[in-house]
């Protein structure tokens, strides 16, 4: 199976069994599906189904992805044009930011992410959190470093994004 999703500002239940793989390809803020506004948003999920070692993807037969050929599958898509690009919203990340109104880039930011720029942020430093954690570092240390106001907040946080604490990490899947 293979399921698309946007960024989400809390846990999305993904369909898994146990024992399982699964290939996680995961897009840049400013890269999103042409045809499905729907999907940008964490709330919605779009099941397509496998035959034969592919999936249709609006019209387009692609290859079901290997951690190997992950890259291939991306070039595909983009000469097949199922992915865009928002300018703004990639500048905004950039050294470069294009010209416009604050105003503006989070139109564009929100409209392409389907979240605000400061819930993409705070996804961000969870996940950072997260990997800092997996990695061995002190919990206090990874708080202060990563800008929280505690190690408190940053539990909260963790947990109201991914939907457990960091004292239970290994059900978060791998960042």
């Amino acid at each position: 199976m293979v399921f698309l999703t946007g960024q989400a500002t809390e846990p999305v239940d993904v369909p898994y069994c146990e024992g399982e793989q699964s290939v996680v390809i995961s897009f840049a803020a400013h890269v999103f599906l042409a045809a499905d506004p729907e999907v940008r948003t964490g709330a919605a999920i779009r099941l397509l189904e496998v035959q034969d070692g592919t999936f249709e993807l609006d019209g387009v037969v692609l290859p079901l992805p290997s951690f190997l050929g992950a890259e291939e599958l991306v070039d595909k898509m983009v000469v097949a044009g199922l992915l865009r690009s928002d300018d703004l919203v990639a500048r905004a990340f950039s050294g470069r930011p294009k010209a416009a109104s604050k105003r503006s880039v989070q139109q564009h930011f929100r409209k392409t992410t389907g979240i605000t720029q400061k819930d993409f942020q705070l996804i961000r430093r969870a996940q950072e959190a997260v990997r800092q954690l997996k990695a061995g570092h002190n919990a206090a240390d990874v708080a202060i470093d990563l800008g929280y106001s505690d190690q408190s907040h940053m539990i909260k946080s963790i947990r109201k994004i991914m939907g457990h604490l960091p004292s239970n990490l290994d059900t978060v899947h791998k960042l």
